[in-house]
């Protein structure tokens, strides 16, 4: 490989060969292993919540595995956040006049 080869492509990967992100790029890598993390420990919590347990709803009852009620919440937790999130933006959105 000729000289001018070589610092083309070290100029260009330089921070894939050290092992370091680029630096406009921190945010995004430490929001990835953030959650990676974040979703490791909600995964050990739920496999070790998988005992029966019975639900009331206002008419019925039902029996789950805790698990699956665990996991059921979570998700109604995101969405409830996700939800007020979006609700927030649009009034702002609105009362900005965009």
């Amino acid at each position: 490989m000729s000289d001018s080869g070589k610092d083309a492509a070290g100029a260009a990967g330089r921070e894939v060969l050290d092992g370091t992100p680029p630096p406009a790029d921190w945010r995004r890598y430490a929001r990835f292993t953030t959650w990676g993390v974040v979703a490791v420990i909600v995964l050990i919590f739920l496999v070790n919540n998988s005992e029966p347990v019975e639900v009331s709803f206002v008419f019925f009852k039902v029996q789950l595995s805790l698990w699956i009620v665990l996991l059921g919440m979570l998700i109604i937790g995101f969405g409830l956040g996700w939800s007020a999130s979006w609700w927030r933006r649009r009034r702002r959105r609105k009362r900005d006049g965009r």
